[in-house]
């Protein structure tokens, strides 16, 4: 991928459009982006970055922030990029959600951010994911993170792979080589050995379970075993448990056996004194039934009298009741009906009476009713002259509704007429007063306009001075940091003074002291190094001040620390004072254009100067914003009158229209209302009544009065008949009724005499001794069941006394409570019996479930556990856990492996760069604790010793990094299906270089451009707009930036 054309507008510090032609620079080779700070020379990285992932270039650039704070609104911010990619153009546009300038000219509108692609057969894309989809396949799948390690190395992150620790290198490099797989291939096998290690404990705990569920006496001779394999719980003695858990189920079982048989023994012990009991209590209830029964027939006995006049009664009743009842009877029926015909003949007669009085009246009523025929033959008559005139009456009710409907339809048109005259005035006035508006905000528009330009400006104004004054305050901070380094950087350079002259001084006496020291080491026997004699009779002896080598090496080694201390804080003198000299530069470019000629002092006297300009501009940007609101409110109400007016307009010429319509309805409907009253009259003048509903009203009345004389008329005639009808009844009855009391008279004689005969027959002296004597049938039946019953009871207490006396002959009263109390004892035997059976029964029950839950449970465990043991192994290979080995998982191994490569690459650059003094070097072995295996060390050739990257001093730290990246790039591209990145752009670092390092890195980043590569460079090195021909230098104003020149 190469980029050809980058169009930028109002993006970052870029206030208009700015176009970059990179096909100017040729195929191939270094090209210099350079310019003042905070120009914008990052920012057309940020643009290509932006353009492809929606991204920016560095890590402090957020994609929110890039639109131009000097941009205005009318100025729309997007990047527009050209690039090739085998021999095929691509052109890609993409702005940020941003607030622009309406279409329409009035206001401002919110544009939502967008992306298209304009691929080689001029076919546009504008969906986003789409885009993503073109731009990665292009890419060869390469994503943002891994772009940015090929083709863009920004700003500030040269050092993030060379001082990575193991797990941010490993985040790095499985991101760009994608072996997150065998992460998860590694996680996996862990869950798997979680989930296998739970189900075993789960097991086990199930085992323990019915381990702790075993049931054992206290008197068993196991108790103890298994208590002891309840706490240690130990799976390991799962066979002892199990032989131990039979022998227990064994024991119990001969427990059950032996508690059977006694019950058994029990049961027919207790059975023996049931049938015992059972005889005792037959002879003892025949004993006591016996004597109830004596008791009885004694009692009977004395009721024997009783009886007998009790029976007696009873006859006499009956004869009373069967042979003389009947005839008193007879007689007493013979009375009722007398009675009944005496007062039925009273009743007759009284109807009699009443009858002839009715039969007068209805007679006297019938002819008066008879002489009113004349009079119901008129009212019939007329009747029928009323109901043939109705229809007229129905045609003069319609005219009547019409002329009605006439007068209301009228009165509505006159209503209406009026209505809208009313509205029609009124909305003539409502037009006058919206043209009167009118014309007083028909301006507000452009002032409106003017307004929020300068509102605009203004704030871009009052932002830059906030800047700058931001700027000035951290300058001051700045100011104090630089001292304090100062004062740092001279403590350093005082402590190294001191340590080097006591080195220098000790080294001295060290080396005078050789011979010394040799003598110290030599032994009797051994030759000496420097003559070969095997005696030493006097040997050289050490002064005391002289040090040790230890001694030496150490204070040597703090003589270093210091001076690397020393190096260190002047190299922070440097970049301070560096950055407060290029910031200051900066202010006072800035200050110049605001202040002009005025001069200051200090910083101080700059900062409230500014805050003092930055408090004027708030006040008029408020006045601005007031102005701005009450303009807006104008422009609203301009767009409402011009509105309204058209409204008010239509509304006019509407109710003009209308009231025309409406007063010709209304000539009509008058002369239609004048026929119709005409009509009225003619009709009114041949009719009796005024109206239909007088007419039937009349007609109502005169059908009841004619129907109320045809009901009298009647009425009086059917009253006569059934009058006349009645009294005939009533005589014939009352004849009858005496015919048949003379009758009953004579029954009545007859039936007494039978009765009185029938009594003294009897032998009943007097009507009141009968009476006496007389009983209900009901009371004889109940004298007659008593006597029965009597006779029956002393008749089955003889004979079942007889049998008893003949059961208990002989026999005695029989005491059970002795029976019962061993009956008792059995009964609790047993139950002790069956408690134990109970118990026993339970705990077999119990242990032999337990006994087969362990047995299936163990199996299960043994099988899970070797699946386990499998597993585990493989799991902590895989994941860097095995004891007592270095920590290095699958994923890493496999990183390790392209971390080799990328080193490989990086030395060839980096051997050369150093002066053929360093390469970097995997670092082996390492920490058992924390994981590993992407440490790096370096190796310098010219003492043979390893040791961390991060002693590397500031200018070879960044040839390692640019060399490591470089390397990083190589790899990337050859494991990424040839990719093709034809251009590389590396921001800063070349700043820390010393000429010599500076002269490698510029030699191997031209050799990175042999054949058709091209590398862009951001510095403010001058050795580099010296040694690099071709460049693009950028500027600032107050205005914003913009390109300058294009060197090619």
């Amino acid at each position: 991928m190469k980029p050809l054309k980058l169009m930028i507008s109002a993006f970052g510090p870029y206030a208009g459009t700015v176009t970059i032609d990179f096909e100017k620079m040729g195929n191939s080779g270094l090209f210099l982006i350079s310019g003042d700070t905070g120009a914008g020379k990052t920012t057309i990285f940020d643009a290509i970055s932006y353009a492809l992932f929606e991204k920016t270039s560095g890590l402090t650039r957020e994609v929110n922030s890039v639109r131009s704070d000097f941009a205005t609104l009318e100025v729309f911010t997007e990047v527009t990029l050209t690039f090739s990619h085998k021999g095929f153009h691509y052109t890609i546009n993409r702005y940020p959600d941003q607030t622009r300038k309406s279409d329409r000219g009035k206001g401002i509108a919110e544009q939502k951010k967008g992306v298209s692609i304009l691929l080689p057969d001029g076919k546009k894309i504008d969906n986003r994911n789409d885009v993503k989809r073109i731009i990665s396949e292009i890419l060869g799948g390469l994503g943002y993170d891994q772009f940015k390690q090929i083709a863009m190395i920004a700003q500030g992150e040269f050092l993030e792979l060379l001082l990575a620790d193991n797990d941010k290198r490993n985040e790095i490099l499985q991101k760009v080589f994608n072996t997150e797989i065998y992460k998860r291939f590694s996680a996996k096998l862990r869950e798997k050995e979680i989930f296998l290690k739970n189900e075993n404990e789960d097991l086990e705990k199930s085992l323990q379970l019915y381990i702790d569920g075993i049931k054992c006496p206290e008197e068993s001779e196991y108790y103890q075993k298994i208590e002891y394999f309840k706490t240690v719980k130990n799976i390991n003695f799962i066979p002892d448990i199990l032989n131990c858990l039979t022998l227990l189920i064994e024991e119990d079982n001969r427990i059950l056996d032996d508690v059977n048989d006694k019950m058994g023994s029990v049961d027919k012990e207790k059975e023996k004194f049931i049938k015992k009991e059972v005889i005792g209590k037959t002879i003892n209830q025949n004993l006591e039934e016996k004597e109830k029964l004596q008791c009885r027939k004694e009692e009977l006995d004395l009721k024997k009298d009783e009886m007998k006049v009790l029976e007696q009664r009873g006859l006499i009743g009956q004869r009373a009741l069967s042979y003389v009842k009947p005839l008193e009877d007879a007689k007493n029926r013979e009375v009722e009906i007398s009675n009944r015909l005496t007062e039925k003949i009273k009743a007759a007669s009284k109807e009699k009476e009443s009858f002839e009085v009715r039969l007068y009246r209805a007679k006297k009523l019938y002819e008066e009713e008879n002489n009113k025929s004349d009079l119901r033959d008129n009212l019939t008559l007329y009747i029928s002259n009323l109901e043939e005139s109705l229809p007229q009456y129905d045609f003069l009710n319609n005219l009547l509704e019409r002329e009605k409907e006439y007068f209301k339809t009228g009165n509505q048109l006159d209503e209406t007429i009026s209505s809208i005259s009313k509205k029609l005035s009124d909305m003539q006035n409502l037009h006058q007063n919206f043209r009167n508006e009118l014309e007083a905000v028909k301006e507000s528009p452009i002032k409106l306009l003017n307004c929020v330009s300068k509102l605009e400006k203004d704030e871009i104004a009052k932002k830059r001075m906030e800047q700058l004054d931001a700027d000035i305050s951290k300058l001051i901070l700045l100011e104090e940091v630089v001292e304090n380094y100062k004062k740092a950087f001279l403590q350093a350079e005082e402590r190294y003074d001191e340590c080097n002259l006591e080195f220098d001084r000790k080294q001295k006496a060290y080396l005078r002291e050789q011979a010394g020291i040799l003598a110290k080491t030599l032994e009797e026997g051994k030759p000496c190094p420097v003559c070969g004699s095997l005696e030493h009779p006097k040997t050289a002896q050490l002064l005391l001040e002289a040090p040790t080598e230890a001694e030496l090496n150490t204070l040597k080694e703090k003589r270093d620390t210091l001076s690397e201390e020393m190096l260190e804080a002047g190299k922070k003198v440097s970049e301070y004072k560096k950055e407060y000299e290029t910031r200051f530069d900066t202010i006072n470019e800035s200050m110049d254009i605001i202040t002009c000629e005025i001069d200051f002092n200090n910083l101080k006297d700059r900062k409230s100067y500014l805050q003092k300009l930055i408090s004027e501009w708030d006040s008029n940007i408020k006045l601005l914003r007031a102005e701005e609101e009450l303009l807006k409110v104008k422009c609203e109400r301009k767009e409402i009158c011009e509105t309204e007016i058209r409204k008010a307009l239509a509304s006019i010429e509407e109710y003009n229209s209308n009231t025309a319509l409406l007063k010709e309805k209304r000539n009509l409907l008058a002369a239609d209302l004048s026929a119709c009253r005409k009509e009225i009259e003619m009709i009114k003048k041949n009719l009796e009544f005024d109206s239909l509903e007088k007419a039937k009203t009349i007609i109502s009345e005169k059908k009841t009065e004619l129907d109320e004389l045809k009901n009298k008329f009647l009425d009086a005639e059917n009253e006569f008949h059934e009058a006349d009808k009645a009294l005939k009844t009533a005589v014939s009855l009352l004849s009858e009724f005496t015919t048949q009391y003379e009758s009953s008279k004579e029954s009545f004689n007859k039936a007494s005499s039978r009765f009185m005969l029938k009594m003294k027959e009897y032998g009943f002296k007097t009507e009141e001794a009968y009476k006496e004597a007389l009983l209900s049938q009901e009371k004889i039946d109940e004298i007659k069941e008593i006597c029965k019953k009597y006779e029956l009871t002393k008749q089955e207490i003889k004979a079942q006394l007889d049998k008893l006396k003949e059961k208990t002959y002989g026999k005695e009263r029989i005491d059970l409570e002795d029976i019962r109390n061993n009956i008792k004892l059995l009964k609790d035997s047993r139950t002790q019996l069956e408690k134990l059976q109970k118990e026993v029964h339970n705990r077999v029950s119990a242990n032999k479930s337990s006994l087969f839950h362990i047995k299936e449970i163990d199996k299960i465990r043994e099988e899970k556990n070797k699946e386990y043991l499998e597993i585990s192994a493989l799991s902590k290979t895989a994941n860097g856990r095995l004891e007592g080995k270095q920590k290095i998982n699958f994923e890493t191994y496999v990183q390790a492996a392209y971390f080799v490569q990328i080193i490989q690459e990086a030395n060839k650059r980096f051997y050369e760069m150093s002066g053929k003094r360093y390469q970097l070097m995997r670092k082996e072995g390492g920490n058992l604790q924390s994981a590993s295996g992407l440490e790096l060390n370096v190796l310098d050739t010219w003492t043979g010793k390893l040791r961390n990257v991060k002693s590397l001093s500031g200018g070879e730290s960044f040839m390692a990094a640019l060399s490591l990246a470089l390397g990083f790039s190589d790899i990337i591209q050859s494991h990424s299906g040839g990719i093709e990145i034809e251009t590389m752009f590396v921001d800063e670092g070349f700043g820390s270089l010393d000429t010599e390092a500076l002269e490698q890195s510029i030699v191997t980043l031209t050799n990175l451009t042999l054949g058709n590569r091209m590398v862009g460079i951001i510095s403010h090195v001058d050795e580099l707009k010296e040694r690099i021909d071709k460049q693009i230098i950028v500027k600032k104003d107050i205005r914003g930036s913009y390109v300058d020149k294009l060197i090619c």
